[in-house]
């Protein structure tokens, strides 16, 4: 059975009964290794063929289908069909020639092959073969000779009613006659050419075990490690193009691709949709700056407008609104809300809520009741959310209690991407005395392979002496050629007590020690300016709150002052163990926590270094595990 993106047509109401059919038939007969595309963005023209086959032992295939009777063809070239009755019309419309058409599709897709090495010989010949095949579902053979058909467009290209009987015998014949075996298979390095040619914002990764090595305290990444924060796996495009209408829940893990999917799934709107609103909401500012920068990472055109806003920004100007003074949770701001009258032109086709587990119930209620257009069930609302990361404790939201039609409209994402085993797990050993976390993620977790260092728990004699470690992790990096855009410094408390009315002045005297060693660095929580103005690839290193760094990640992590998230039964604010598991979770590869004394949660982050050195075997393992 071939792998079918999206899964499935149902939720598509343009597609073409002839679309459909050759979509069932295709899935049923086509080998296990085919990844068949439906209308696959090609390139920067807004190419969209109906069918994209990879093929892995054969090559890459175009199918065009078009639904087309023969009575309707009222007269057609080379270089056109005239169509009756399309799209409702009484008189002959024009349409390319399909023929010409697919041509144009092969041309522009061997154009984006060709550059990539593994792809091509000496000769700059591409090394699969491509080619195209036109379905006429409505069209018997007799009939297309009859119409003098094979003249514009040779038989072999074609398709034709008998061709697509249920059994699908007749079309797995045409299929191996039309694409012959090539005399070796793609390698997984071709294929993930072919993707990064044709869909740069996909990613296959292709590091293998032999790549991996043993973490010291003092560490030098063996490989060069780049921030792009674009780059979805072929599971993460599969969801987004299959998620439908109406609404739906993504509960995902620390991660798991919640963001990028949802970005993935507003960019494919908006070029699919030229009219649409797309409205995606956050908390945080800084956050809101990534995505935005994230989202423009797409390699393909959108002509739908797309607003990527926090919340507190987007009910300021949509409902001119100023922060309370006891805050945006205080009654009188619903109560603002409510007052404004909701005409068609303040409501969106679509609402991405992400990190909506910092949101408050009634505020995403009111989005869905007021701001959506369409009736209930086909309205356009996406959550994601992950409870674990619930740091506000002021804000449960049951999600099966809010109202919304979410019942078997959710989808729980499992793959981690962002972090390796070796960073997920030692996290997430913080959270094993919570029973729900661990009965929706027991034994079910897959891991994206890739390469994974030790977590490092290092203590040092005090502030200063961290801040000193810090920056030789650093200079480290930077002496090997990496670039200082490889590290993200995540702090609770930019000025923490010391002493009877002393404080020490944290981020200021790492800024002048960085100062010091000739590095460079944004300060992305400074004030709310500079969250708004980050350049999230710039080459600098990154300094942040962790409320701030909220859905973001680095390569290497580095946390500051452990022993200053401090646990507060009295707090009714704020969750230091949710805080604590998302400053860890925004590492990829490499996490260094760094503390002085025995306070705060450093007895927790010792449990979890205990609990890693145990199960540190299977650990590993579970990094060497294809998802």
């Amino acid at each position: 059975m071939a792998r079918m993106i999206p899964t499935s047509l149902a939720n598509i109401p343009t597609t073409t009964a002839g679309e459909r059919k050759l979509f069932d038939l295709m899935k049923k007969i086509l080998p296990d290794s085919c990844i068949v595309r439906y209308e696959m963005l090609l390139g920067e023209k807004d190419r969209r063929p109906d069918y994209v086959i990879i093929d892995p032992d054969r090559g890459i295939f175009i199918v065009e289908v078009k639904d087309w009777g023969v009575e309707s063809i009222h007269r057609a070239s080379k270089e056109q069909f005239y169509i009756k009755g399309f799209h409702g019309s009484s008189l002959p419309r024009p349409q390319v020639n399909p023929d010409l058409k697919c041509q144009i599709y092969l041309g522009e897709m061997r154009e984006h092959l060709v550059a990539m090495p593994g792809l091509r010989d000496k000769k700059l010949n591409l090394k699969m073969n491509t080619v195209y095949l036109i379905a006429f579902p409505n069209i018997t053979q007799d009939e297309f000779i009859s119409k003098k058909l094979d003249e514009l467009i040779p038989l072999q290209n074609v398709l034709l009613k008998q061709d697509l009987e249920s059994t699908g015998k007749n079309f797995l014949e045409r299929y191996n006659s039309a694409i012959k075996l090539l005399s070796k298979p793609l390698s997984p390095q071709q294929l993930s050419e072919i993707t990064t040619a044709l869909l740069p914002e996909i990613v296959i990764p292709t590091i293998t075990p032999s790549a991996f090595i043993e973490a010291k305290e003092d560490i030098i990444l063996p490989e060069k490690a780049s921030i792009k924060p674009v780059s979805l796996s072929i599971d993460q495009e599969e969801i987004a193009k299959s998620l439908g209408e109406g609404p739906r829940l993504l509960r995902g893990i620390a991660g798991s691709g919640k963001t990028l999917i949802m970005l993935y799934r507003a960019k494919l709107t908006a070029a699919n949709q030229p009219e649409a609103r797309v409205l995606i909401l956050c908390w945080n500012t800084a956050l809101a700056n990534y995505m935005r920068q994230a989202y423009d990472e797409f390699q393909f055109e959108s002509k739908g407008m797309v607003e990527i806003k926090h919340f507190t920004q987007f009910i300021r100007e949509h409902f001119n609104l100023t922060e309370p003074e006891d805050g945006w949770d205080a009654p009188t701001v619903m109560e603002s809300i409510r007052k404004k009258k909701i005409i068609d032109k303040d409501k969106y086709d679509a609402v991405y809520i992400d990190e909506a587990q910092d949101f408050r119930q009634d505020w995403i209620e009111y989005i869905y009741n007021n701001l959506i257009n369409g009736e209930p069930k086909s309205r356009n609302l996406i959550i994601a959310a992950d409870d674990a990361q619930r740091i506000y404790k002021n804000r449960d939201v049951t999600w099966a209690n809010l109202g919304i039609p979410m019942v078997g409209r959710s989808k729980i994402l499992r793959t981690i991407y962002r972090n390796s085993a070796r960073v997920w797990v030692f996290s997430a050993f913080l959270l094993e005395d919570r029973a729900s976390y661990r009965t929706e993620s027991q034994d079910k977790l897959l891991f994206a392979e890739k390469g994974g260092y030790d977590p490092q728990l290092i203590r040092c004699k005090n502030l200063d002496a961290q801040i000193d470690k810090a920056i030789s992790i650093i200079e480290k990096l930077i002496k090997t050629g990496k670039s200082p855009r490889n590290v993200l410094i995540l702090y609770r408390q930019k000025h923490v007590n010391v002493g009877d009315h002393q404080k020490f002045m944290l981020i200021e005297r790492l800024c002048e020690k960085l100062d010091t060693h000739n590095i460079p660095y944004d300060w992305i929580a400074q004030d709310p300016l500079a969250k708004r103005s980050f350049d999230w690839v710039a080459e600098k290193v990154k300094i942040s709150t962790v409320a701030s760094a909220k859905g973001m990640d680095c390569p290497v992590v580095i946390l500051l002052g452990a022993e200053t998230f401090q646990l507060n039964p009295y707090d009714e604010v704020n969750d230091e163990t949710s805080l604590m598991y998302v400053a860890l979770t925004r590492a990829r590869e490499f996490l260094v926590v760094l503390y002085s004394g025995d306070q705060g949660m450093v007895p927790q982050l010792q449990h979890c270094m205990d609990e890693y050195l145990e199960h540190r075997d299977a650990i590993i393992h579970l990094e060497v595990q294809k998802s």
